[in-house]
């Protein structure tokens, strides 16, 4: 392999595999949400002492719906060495992570409990060093074959 060819075998692991299983796992988890099947048999009592929850947690599948669609899109993209698909599943990450935040902060709200009870302080920082360390490894691997996203 010549010095100014790239390898691609983590692009197409992306492309071909962890893409698709991601966006599979992800309306799994939107059905899960819909369903309040996320609650096991406790789900008739929560939705009794909080009622919202189930409408909270329907909009989240949704959500968690239109994820899987972007993430779908964005191996579209990748696969197609699009013009600023790299920057599309970057921002995949943050918005992954957000919004699940968001829906936490809601949910904690909702039933009048500390965000830190529903997600612990550890628990965030972990998230948030991994998604951090994710965008990071990301960003090198393809800015270091920007010149392949030029469609």
């Amino acid at each position: 392999m010549s010095d100014n060819v790239k390898p691609l075998k983590w692009h197409k692991f992306l492309i071909y595999f962890w893409l698709w299983a991601g966006a599979i796992l992800i309306v799994l988890g939107a059905v899960a949400y819909i369903t309040g099947a996320v609650y096991g048999e406790l789900k008739d009592k929560l939705y009794q002492v909080f009622p919202v929850i189930q409408g909270i947690d329907i909009v989240y599948g949704i959500v968690l719906i239109g994820i899987a669609t972007y993430v779908t899109y964005i191996r579209f993209q990748l696969a197609g060495f699009k013009q600023g698909a790299p920057k599309k599943l970057l921002a995949m990450f943050v918005l992954s992570i957000v919004v699940k935040w968001v829906y936490t902060l809601i949910i904690s709200a909702v039933m009048g409990i500390p965000f830190t009870q529903i997600q612990s302080g550890a628990s965030l920082i972990g998230e948030l060093i991994g998604t951090g360390v994710n965008i990071w490894l990301h960003k090198i691997y393809y800015d270091k074959r920007a010149e392949l996203f030029v469609n």
